[in-house]
């Protein structure tokens, strides 16, 4: 996750984007977006709640 945050900062991402089939470290789930909210962004909602 550090090194994804320091990627889009790098390359001034709006978005970045990490997909996992097992479960984040607690540190980790501060940055992790939960994959309910992922679907409904996908589906049109704002990001990011």
């Amino acid at each position: 996750m550090r090194d994804l945050l320091g990627a889009k900062v790098h390359f001034g991402a709006d978005l970045a984007v990490f997909v996992t089939t097992t479960r984040f470290s607690r540190p980790s789930e501060r940055f992790a977006v939960h994959r309910d909210h992922l679907g409904m962004w996908n589906n049109g909602a704002p990001c990011c709640p």
